[in-house]
């Protein structure tokens, strides 16, 4: 205390933790402290006890937030990561469609520019995140199919084509019990609905089938026109535009068609997209 020059040292304790000591010198006027004056700087010691108390856990909690964002980066990362995987080793069972995932994916993504402002947008607790898994899973059920049916150098028979529009429940039915992904398995699910309820499997129609679904399936069409398959020749961009306007209102969502139609005519479309 005589190094200090302090006359009067107080303890701030926190619970049974000692966080540091109110030091204080000589009044002014030279007279001593009295026990009011001491009873203050207690409770003074202790209010600042508290607060110190109060800012390191706030420090510490601020630390683990950081970490745990952290962590979720790097785990979320991963899981793109292995969704694309995934996505690349069922388009590399069909010798046609490789590449097919990739670019339906920078379809969707480019569509969905052009949607800023559509309430359903803000039913998704994350829009594009939920839509970009969905377009590169939505083809996952393919792992279901039998590969002479894949890779068929022909045409379908109507029991062939049965089998093959069983991939959308399949693919649903792998990913639901995953609960990060349970809904982005209703989007595959519903992925080859039609606007007009002549889709399958539910034959749901309108507003009823779910927006990254209705998305999908216009990416999915597109890319779909313009590749080409053992069982005929890709029609043109152009060609594959005017049917998608076509089946506005029927197969295709309008507002979706809407919002591909600008994408294309922006370039995104085909910059995105690598057709």
């Amino acid at each position: 205390m005589d190094l200090l020059t302090a006359v009067l040292c107080v303890p701030c304790y926190f619970k049974r933790d000692l966080l540091g000591i109110l030091v204080l010198g000589e009044k002014i006027s030279g007279e001593a402290f009295n026990r009011e004056e001491m009873g203050f700087f207690v409770t003074l010691a202790n209010d600042a006890a508290m607060a110190i108390a109060n800012a390191q856990l706030i420090e510490n909690l601020q630390q683990k937030i950081e970490e745990v964002k952290e962590l979720y980066v790097r785990e979320h990362r991963i899981f793109i990561h292995t969704s694309i995987a995934l996505a690349a080793a069922i388009d590399a069972r069909d010798q046609y469609t490789h590449g097919h995932t990739e670019r339906v994916t920078n379809y969707c993504l480019s569509i969905a520019k052009e949607l800023d402002g559509v309430p359903e947008v803000g039913h998704y607790k994350n829009f594009r995140e939920t839509l970009q898994i969905s377009a590169l899973l939505h083809d996952v059920g393919k792992i279901g199919i039998p590969d002479y049916i894949l890779s068929k150098n022909g045409k379908l028979t109507p029991e062939e084509y049965e089998e093959i529009k069983k991939h959308s429940i399949i693919g649903a039915a792998i990913l639901y019990p995953i609960k990060e992904l349970s809904d982005v398995a209703k989007e595959v699910r519903h992925h080859q609905e039609c606007y007009d309820g002549s889709g399958y499997p539910d034959g749901l129609a309108g507003n009823d089938i779910p927006l990254v679904a209705r998305i999908i399936a216009v990416a999915d069409a597109f890319d779909a026109m313009t590749t080409n398959r053992p069982y005929r020749k890709k029609k043109t961009v152009e060609e594959a535009v005017r049917e998608l306007k076509a089946k506005s209102g029927t197969q295709f969502d309008p507002i979706i068609v809407s919002a591909f139609l600008l994408a294309y005519e922006k370039g995104n479309i085909l910059n995105n997209g690598k057709p």
